[in-house]
């Protein structure tokens, strides 16, 4: 390559980029619980980078290993529910823990990995024989009760394959009214990656993707009233946006080579605001890599969370730190940054008592020439 010059210019995008997000819930008869976490998310925002990490089950060893390596737990646990089987009993465990984690003073998050309905259920659309095209219907069924969505199945007006996720909706919502009986907020995102077709729910296209998520999102918040939840969108594509009414937070799930530099990943925080607006608090809710801290306020992509993946990107075989993706001292580094809040420092800042970063001024200093 042959060049005569390199021009290096100030870049302006990075002044595009707000946090000042209205932090109002989608759910308008949501519970004080949500209400103040979202108040939170929505002070810390640009502020800090709150730290989470998913389990792999309710033995919480991810979040033990983070303390001994680090000194910290991170103030977000996220766990992943399934229906394994069309059995969504293995759930209970996990729910326990999450209310456990909440009485110590932690953030629950909770997705979905939704196998879909049928004799083939998997959440790989490779893997099952449904199809969620077939379960698109243009009758209003999101408030519905079960009898009388039971008796339209009867009628041949509904599918199979409706019916089977109706079901579906409904125990999990079960589920979840358990932490709303107890006055536990959650960070909710169900439908993940859904501009991808390796689940069943992005498989059959934009259209169907955004009925189902309407259908999930209505139904769990009108029918059965769950105002504990702070919904997450993670559709991941301007294809797949769902009416901005209808979720609170957007978010990104990033997964490098361990061979890449995570960074700030900014070019994925600015691609997002820009989709969604900068009402949307933007946050990294799947990642194989803590970001780097530093990087992130230099490029002005703070986000609101991250949620590091359990397995080989935390954990080895042995149950000790992994650094195939990040180096033991860079995990120190982040966890203890003053620019991150871990479980200590949400316990004290929960309730309003939230600093401001100090903004450091450049200071000017004397050429050779001058001096």
């Amino acid at each position: 390559m042959c060049l005569d010059y390199l021009g290096v210019s100030n870049n302006t995008s990075l002044r595009d980029i707000s946090y000042n997000a209205d932090g109002e819930l989608s759910n308008k008869n949501a519970g004080e619980s949500a209400k103040k976490l979202m108040s939170f998310l929505t002070e810390a925002y640009g502020e800090y980078i709150i730290t989470g990490q998913y389990v792999s089950d309710e033995k919480n060893e991810e979040l033990d290993l983070i303390y001994r390596t680090t000194g910290k737990y991170p103030a977000i646990r996220f766990s992943d529910l399934s229906n394994a089987g069309n059995s969504f009993d293995s759930n209970y465990k996990l729910i326990d823990a999450a209310a456990n984690w909440y009485r110590n003073g932690g953030i629950v998050g909770l997705m979905w990995h939704w196998e879909s309905p049928g004799n083939q259920p998997s959440v790989y659309a490779k893997e099952t024989d449904f199809k969620l095209s077939n379960a698109v219907t243009d009758l209003d069924i999101a408030e519905m009760t079960q009898e009388e969505i039971r008796g339209l199945y009867g009628e041949g007006k509904l599918s199979e394959e409706c019916y089977g996720i109706i079901l579906d909706i409904d125990n999990m919502s079960g589920q979840l009214l358990s932490l709303k009986n107890k006055g536990i907020p959650v960070l909710w995102r169900p439908l993940h990656e859904g501009s991808g077709d390796w689940y069943w729910w992005g498989a059959s296209g934009a259209s169907d993707y955004k009925w189902l998520w309407n259908l999930v999102y209505t139904r769990m918040t009108d029918y059965f009233g769950l105002d504990n939840l702070i919904w997450i969108w993670n559709g991941q594509s301007a294809d797949t946006l769902v009416d901005k009414s209808t979720f609170d937070i957007a978010a990104v799930d990033i997964y490098l080579s361990d061979e890449q530099k995570f960074g700030s990943r900014y070019d994925q925080f600015a691609a997002l605001q820009k989709l969604v607006g900068s009402e949307k608090l933007i946050a990294l809710s799947e990642c194989c890599c803590v970001p780097d801290v530093d990087a992130s306020f230099r490029d002005k992509s703070v986000w609101s969370f991250f949620g590091l993946w359990y397995g080989d990107y935390i954990m080895n075989e042995n149950g000790e730190f992994s650094d195939k993706y990040v180096s033991k001292d860079n995990f120190i580094r982040a966890y203890n940054s003053s620019g991150v809040i871990t479980l200590d420092e949400y316990k004290e800042m929960k309730d309003g008592n939230i600093p401001a970063q100090p903004t450091e001024t450049p200071t000017e200093s004397k050429t050779e020439e001058e001096s």
